[in-house]
């Protein structure tokens, strides 16, 4: 059962707010903002938490306060106001995950609150996965130093250790790593939205069963359209849940896809203290369908290349902005460019150029990269993203790649 929490001084007129919920798959129970009912009211560990805010009530410290009695628990957290909101953007930002401000549509909250426990049932499956694992190596741990025990030979102690780790996998961990990589498929896209004035295509190449790129496509109404690309490190069930976490974070905030920096200031909020062994690059930018405008921010991602047909040469678009989920504090700048007709623009991950170049022993890098993107300009966008991982992968001295690759074309019409 999905469970919420609802914190408000006045529980019996929030309550149509609350009515479009299916009350079979949704418990709702109330608390009033003092400690003593919260204490209460949070035994039953919700999933969610609205807090409805009235005057002479904390918001900020009522969240803390919930999330330091279940710290080990993960949940999502709303804020209500009501025509005075106590907090600034940047605090409602760090320390919620939606705000609503009545009056407001109640279809609109439960559509939400949909989608939050969606991401809640992911990462819950992402966290029992993890632990399952460490558990198992826990356990091949504790045989490995009784093997090392009984072995009056260090170093043949040492080798038994090192072959039971390499050798003996935790039983059913390449099954539930498959079961993360497929949740992973779920949260992107499958097909390639029919844009005005634009024609766009991708490839999205996993290393291993699961990894750490991401991707998404907003549509932000007739006019306007917007593409999230993000570049977790690692390929391991924490880089997975951390794509979940980013996706999210932006799903939850629908009110500012049109503002790149304000996206990629959302991301590294919800990001920041929450990892701890990986770090996330990203681009967003949101495309003007009428006037070809594009304005975009990065995060310490790899640049945009624009191919200017009529100039016949390709060249970078990028910012100065750090990767995200390092500091709370960061801002982000945003910029912007406009396309002609002809003119194409390809964004990516890391992974298609940091191969070595059969000819020159070395890595391809940005450079190698514009050089493929110039020699595909005659390609038909639809195949281009195909082409250049081909030619990449030709290129190299491996014919692979040791990382996951991520390709997005644009072309305006």
């Amino acid at each position: 059962m999905k469970k919420i929490l609802l914190v408000s001084i006045k529980q019996s007129s929030f309550q149509e707010y609350l009515n479009p919920l299916k009350q079979s798959e949704y418990t709702i129970f109330s608390s009033d903002p003092s400690d003593h009912s919260i204490e209460s009211a949070i035994q039953n560990k919700p999933h969610l938490v609205i807090i409805d805010y009235s005057e002479n009530m904390n918001p900020i410290e009522i969240r803390k306060s919930i999330q330091l009695r279940l710290k080990k628990y993960f949940m999502v957290f709303y804020l209500i106001t009501n025509g005075h909101n106590p907090l600034n953007i940047r605090e409602v930002y760090t320390h919620f995950d939606n705000h609503f401000e009545k009056p407001f549509d109640p279809y609109v909250l439960a559509a939400k609150i949909q989608i939050s426990f969606k991401y809640i049932t992911l990462i819950h499956h992402m966290a029992y996965i993890n632990n399952k694992n460490h558990l198992k190596l826990i356990d091949l741990e504790e045989k490995t130093r009784s093997l090392e025990h009984h072995n009056n030979n260090l170093s043949m102690a040492q080798q038994s250790r090192e072959n039971k780790l390499s050798n003996t996998p935790p039983e059913n961990l390449s099954n539930d790593l498959e079961v993360a990589g497929q949740i992973q498929q779920e949260i992107v896209p499958t097909h390639v939205p029919n844009l005005k004035n634009f024609k766009m295509s991708y490839k999205y190449q996993l290393y291993g069963k699961i990894g750490g790129d991401f991707f998404n496509f907003y549509e932000i109404s007739d006019k306007k359209f917007a593409i999230l690309l993000a570049d977790v490190s690692g390929h391991s069930i924490a880089s997975a849940f951390v794509t979940t976490m980013i996706k999210t974070a932006v799903a939850n905030y629908p009110n500012f896809l049109s503002s790149p920096k304000k996206i990629m200031y959302i991301i590294n909020t919800q990001l920041n203290k929450k990892i701890q062994h990986n770090f996330v690059t990203a681009i967003y930018m949101v495309i003007d369908l009428e006037n070809y405008n594009i304005t975009y921010s990065t995060a310490g991602h790899p640049p945009i290349l624009y191919y200017h047909k009529q100039q016949d040469i390709v060249s970078e678009y990028t910012t100065d902005n750090t990767i995200l989920g390092i500091s709370e504090s960061t801002h982000y700048e945003e910029k912007s460019f406009t396309l002609n007709k002809g003119d194409r623009i390809m964004i990516y991950t890391d992974g298609l150029y940091e191969v070595l170049d059969n000819n020159t022993n070395e890595i391809i890098e940005i450079q190698g990269l514009k050089e493929v993107f110039s020699d595909t300009r005659e390609d038909d966008i639809d195949s281009l993203p195909n082409s250049i991982i081909n030619k990449i992968k030709n290129r190299s001295q491996n014919k692979s790649f040791e990382d996951d690759v991520l390709v997005i074309a644009l072309e305006a019409q």
